[in-house]
């Protein structure tokens, strides 16, 4: 919200909100001097980073994990759907 303030990208009424909020908010305000520093990125210059292995490893034993303790609560093994295709 402050980069949109900063860029002049916000309407009047919430400029002024945001306005107010950093007379009295130290943190928000010590971050303005900052913005100085951005730049607009480049087309494809904000590719998100990879997941670190060892992180996506241990997400989907987590999902599994969530999955097996809902097809037990179900009475379910498998992970075949419980509807049947209606002909």
């Amino acid at each position: 919200m402050l980069l949109s303030l900063y860029g002049k990208k916000l309407s009047p009424d919430v400029s002024t909100l945001l306005r107010h909020h950093l007379e009295t908010c130290e943190f928000c305000r010590a971050e303005l001097p900052l913005l100085a520093y951005y730049r607009v990125p480049l087309k494809g210059e904000c590719k998100a980073p990879d997941l670190p292995i060892n992180l996506r490893i241990l997400a989907e034993s987590i999902l599994a994990q969530g999955n097996r303790d809902r097809n037990m609560e179900s009475g379910t093994n498998s992970s075949r759907s419980k509807f049947r295709r209606v002909k």
